[in-house]
């Protein structure tokens, strides 16, 4: 194992208490450890042979450095303050809506009847159940993170002793969220070997001694506690998921984070068909594209927005703690009871900003967008056909600062440019020698270089303005302006170039009623005359100048 030290104590030559050991471990990883962390067992062990206790850390040490800073202390530990809750107690606060089994993020009720069933003996049997784990999103209320489905067997079969709702109106959401289940849990099914006989048992045809009992059965439970760290909150819905055919990371997110930004990443992979084009173009030919059941168009929009927002500031931070901190101050839970406009204007500039650049960048790249001009063996250059992530982050950073300095135009003006500017900066290894490389600094190199690429682009693209900006310059207008309007208006059968909507012709000589407008605006490069003219409401020309800075 190579060992070497980052200082030493002059005075004996032994590593002072803060001192760091730089170590290759047996997998050949290398890794930096703070001497405090070594275990006295290695201290020990180096003493006894002489070895400066600088010069020596084992993989044991480094095992234990890290499970030093993922640790939680006694906050999260399993069963900490666990309590038994009886069946009957699990119902009251479901009616009181202090216990939410249907939260909208959460997968519905999937059990089949044999499995229902035999959970229901396991009860009835007064035999262990597996404990439930809830997580107090706010003062006495409660999400079930682990255990809703034996939750949602267990009370749907006592649910069905019960008359159903009749009453004004509809029923509570809870009591509709559970009919939808009751039909399965009406009777036990299905059973075999030493529990065939008692199927066909209902919850009315227990005895009331038996039915008391199963109200009375007691499930342990463990709560994460309200003001537990949401970091923290969030690495045990991950570890609850974290085997089998669970929710993968995404999906977690969604359960834990739950709120108007979700269900704007949920709007916008659904609907957003410039994002659909870059991130599938060959689903979109073929019309076959579908939003990702596992939720990976989600997090590809979520990472591009939180790097945009704070990749900068949180410097090098761990890629899902960096997501996570995005969404934080978007749940539910924090925004209940409030009207917060500063939250709602966020997330409408965010989404605004983010289907802009997705617009302008599939006009631009085509199905090129954010992928690698990769360097095959022979020399040779080609597209990626996926979208590279790391050039995913850089790129839609770098465009939504971009978009507001050009205007869509002069983006498609400079089309050609861009795509050649992206190969020649990977055949030069300015972009290329970034590959792989995650750090934040690496990340701001990418987006800087990306910038100016853009930027380079456009000021070779962008062709001198017409010095002449207004109509009333040019010969058709300046010697009878009445024809040269009317002549616009038969074009374009007497209907306004900006809205559509009729024209009255009456009022063609009224002052402000209409204006001669560019078609391709100047600010675009477009000529000031008679083949880039149109005829406009004198509002409507004014509304777009002022939404757009055209004139």
């Amino acid at each position: 194992m190579l060992v070497k030290t980052a200082s030493l104590d002059s005075a004996c030559g032994w590593a002072v208490a803060n001192t760091h050991v730089q170590v290759v471990r047996r997998d050949g990883v290398q890794k930096c450890v703070p001497l405090k962390q070594m275990t006295p067992t290695s201290r020990a062990s180096s003493r006894a042979r002489g070895i400066p206790m600088c010069c020596v850390a084992t993989d044991e040490d480094l095992w234990e450095g890290e499970l030093v800073k993922l640790d939680s202390g006694d906050r999260l530990r399993s069963g900490q303050g666990a309590q038994n809750w009886q069946l009957g107690m699990f119902l009251e606060k479901v009616k009181e809506n202090e216990l939410n089994l249907f939260p909208d993020y959460q997968r519905d009720y999937v059990w089949k009847e044999q499995t229902a069933s035999r959970l229901i003996v396991t009860a009835l049997c007064n035999r262990m159940i597996p404990q439930v784990l809830l997580h107090e999103r706010a003062r006495g209320k409660y999400d079930c993170v682990d255990g809703k489905q034996r939750l949602c067997t267990l009370l749907g079969f006592m649910l069905n002793g019960q008359k159903r709702y009749i009453g004004p109106g509809r029923p509570p959401k809870w009591r509709e969220r559970f009919d939808a289940v009751l039909p399965r849990l009406e009777y036990l099914q299905k059973l075999s070997d030493d529990y065939e006989n008692l199927n066909g048992i209902s919850f009315l045809g227990l005895s009331e001694d038996r039915r008391r009992m199963f109200k009375n059965f007691q499930i342990t439970v463990s709560i994460i506690p309200y003001g537990t760290p949401m970091q923290e909150v969030f690495d045990v819905y991950n570890d609850i998921n974290s085997g089998g055919e669970k929710m993968n990371e995404q999906q977690v997110r969604r359960a834990f984070f739950y709120g108007p930004y979700i269900r704007m990443l949920d709007e916008v992979a659904n609907t957003c068909t410039d994002f659909h084009a870059i991130r599938d173009p060959t689903a979109v030919e073929n019309r076959t594209y579908k939003p990702c059941r596992k939720e990976a168009d989600r997090q590809l929009i979520l990472r591009a927005l939180a790097f945009t927002e704070s990749g900068t500031q949180k410097r090098d931070m761990r890629l899902h703690q960096l997501m996570n901190e995005e969404l934080i101050g978007f749940t539910d839970e924090e925004l209940e009871g409030k009207n917060d406009k500063q939250k709602a204007d966020q997330l409408i500039r965010k989404r605004s900003d983010f289907e802009k650049v997705m617009e302008i960048s599939r006009n631009v790249f085509g199905r090129h967008a954010f992928r690698r001009w990769k360097k095959l063996r022979g020399g040779e250059y080609e597209w990626e056909t996926s979208v590279n992530l790391l050039l995913w982050d850089a790129g839609v950073a770098a465009m939504i600062d971009l978009i507001r300095l050009y205007k869509s135009a002069q983006f498609t003006a400079a089309k050609s440019s861009m795509i050649q500017g992206i190969q020649k900066s990977y055949e030069n290894e300015a972009l290329g020698d970034l590959d792989g490389k995650r750090r934040t600094a690496f990340f701001i190199a990418r987006r800087d270089e990306f910038k100016r690429i853009v930027n380079d682009a456009i000021s070779n693209s962008t062709p001198p303005l017409d010095p002449i900006r207004s109509f009333s310059s040019i010969s058709d207008t300046s010697a009878n302006r009445p024809v040269f309007v009317r002549k616009l208006s038969e074009s374009q059968n007497g209907l306004c170039g900006i809205c559509k909507q009729f024209m009255d012709e009456a009022r063609f000589n009224e002052p402000g009623y209409v204006h001669i407008d560019h078609i391709i605006p100047h600010s675009k490069g477009g000529p000031t005359n008679a083949e880039n003219a149109q005829l406009v409401h004198a509002e409507c020309n004014l509304a777009k100048g002022a939404k757009s800075g055209d004139d």
